[in-house]
């Protein structure tokens, strides 16, 4: 049972570092898997293709729940570092 339907961005932006840093240190091919399922979520659904940059959070389905980009608690550091 999961204790919330909804995504934030910074969680899933370090995911995807960190499970490909697993996958090279392991080469285990289901780490590769689940970074690439994690990507295509998050750059179908919390990056704005439009205007740019990653909503705050979203449903599990994919649908925006926060849709603000910045503020005193969302910077762009966490996408940032999600593109090494």
């Amino acid at each position: 049972m999961l204790a919330s339907d909804h995504k934030l961005w910074w969680p899933e932006c370090e995911g995807l570092p960190a499970l490909l840093s697993l996958y090279r240190e392991s080469g285990d091919p289901s780490l590769l898997d689940y970074f690439d399922r994690q990507a295509a979520f998050c750059f179908a659904h919390f990056i704005d293709h439009r205007h740019g940059e990653w909503f705050t959070s979203c449903y599990r389905d994919g649908s925006v729940l926060d849709s603000r980009k910045g503020g005193d608690s969302k910077a762009a550091l966490h996408t940032v570092e999600a593109s090494w």
